[in-house]
């Protein structure tokens, strides 16, 4: 399984609701190309690997920091419209900021070690049909694009060898003749 992001020049992205006073937010763009060796793509597993693998309690750990997807949606965007048909979720970047020196005035830098937990959040739309991940940050330090598509590939290998066991279990009982490594090469992460 491959996944690229290209980023795009961003747009300006009002949110409905929130604070009171409304902020102004970047919605970047890029292509979110998915791929399972040279043949499929995103769409050619979507019920067997991505879904299960997009809505799994799953977290990915980094120097520290966990990513994780919250609130995760399957929607349409617009009524029933199949090219309308959406993943959306807010991005997590669950960190502690440290710092270990602050500057005084009258002493100049002092040694000052603390630390307070802090969660920047991202909102992220994968548009199904035409694979365009639509990402907004919703406050300074948010997780980044790159991050997101990091994480979602860690989601998806799981989900892929979940489904290559499920697969050699299944053509078992059907008496096939099949081994994993087979399997691992008609669907490769």
């Amino acid at each position: 399984m491959r996944t690229e992001n290209s980023v795009k020049a961003p747009r300006h992205f009002y949110p409905e609701k929130g604070d009171q006073v409304a902020k102004q937010l970047e919605l970047e763009v890029a292509n979110f190309v998915c791929r399972f060796g040279d043949r499929l793509v995103l769409n050619d597993l979507l019920n067997e690997i991505v879904i299960p693998s997009f809505f799994a309690d799953i977290t990915r750990s980094s120097r520290g920091t966990e990513y994780f997807f919250i609130d995760q949606e399957l929607r349409y965007l617009e009524g029933d419209d199949v090219e309308s048909l959406a993943l959306c979720c807010r991005f997590v970047k669950n960190t502690t900021l440290k710092r270990h020196q602050i500057y005084s005035p009258t002493k100049g830098i002092v040694s000052d070690e603390r630390s307070m937990d802090s969660a920047p959040t991202a909102l992220a739309v994968l548009l199904l049909y035409s694979h365009r991940l639509l990402f907004v940050k919703e406050v300074p330090h948010a997780p980044t694009m790159q991050q997101f598509g990091t994480t979602f590939k860690y989601h998806m290998r799981d989900a892929v060898l979940d489904y290559h066991s499920s697969q050699l279990d299944q053509r078992v009982r059907a008496g096939e003749k099949i081994t994993k490594k087979a399997i691992a090469e008609q669907f490769p992460m």
